[in-house]
């Protein structure tokens, strides 16, 4: 590939002519199109086919750098060949998912079970593993219900198919349903 220099376009174009320029028709209608005729196409086509030659587009830039992609997981993943792809994990790392799923979670009044001096409730939730980062985002309303009651938090565990959810402290004493954010973590 080349730049474009002065000596290119040295004596090219409307630059250093006569004014008025003098020229016939046909002569003044190529001093105008001169510059993008003789040095502006040829040097850009000569540019394009270099790379072109480079085949930029079926190369790896170093033998250290790979394709990326986000994952049907919404994980990172790598690959040097585009077509087996594998999670950008390296020795103690965690791969998180980089787009959290949102789910609802319904918590019934009923549902609490003591568990020494807390109380557990545990509910279904599809696409729950014992690997997903359960996050429990309840409302300023069902934030204020609950210190209302007593309860200090509502601490989430995951599990297969299911979240158990403790309560510290008191039960909420009415039905809610929270929003949750749903985050694959494995552990690698």
């Amino acid at each position: 590939m080349r730049k474009i220099e002065p000596a290119d376009y040295a004596g090219k174009g409307l630059s250093g002519r006569p004014n008025p320029l003098g020229l016939s028709v046909a002569a003044a209608q190529r001093a105008f199109d001169e510059m993008a005729l003789d040095v502006l196409i040829p040097i850009f086509n000569e540019n394009m086919d270099s790379l072109d030659a480079m085949q930029l587009e079926s190369r790896v830039a170093s033998d250290d750098i790979e394709r990326l992609r986000i994952g049907e997981n919404g994980v990172l993943e790598t690959s040097a060949d585009g077509m087996n792809w594998k999670g950008v994990v390296a020795a103690d790392h965690v791969t998180v998912a980089i787009r959290p799923k949102t789910s609802a979670l319904s918590l019934t009044a009923a549902g609490w079970a003591a568990s020494g001096e807390n109380f557990v409730q545990t509910v279904q939730v599809s696409g729950v593993t014992g690997d997903t980062l359960v996050t429990l985002l309840p409302t300023a309303a069902q934030a204020v219900q609950m210190l209302e009651d007593g309860t200090a938090a509502l601490i989430p565990e995951s599990g297969t198919g299911t979240v158990s959810v403790t309560s510290v402290g008191a039960a909420p004493t009415v039905d809610m349903t929270l929003e949750i954010l749903l985050q694959e973590v494995n552990a690698e």
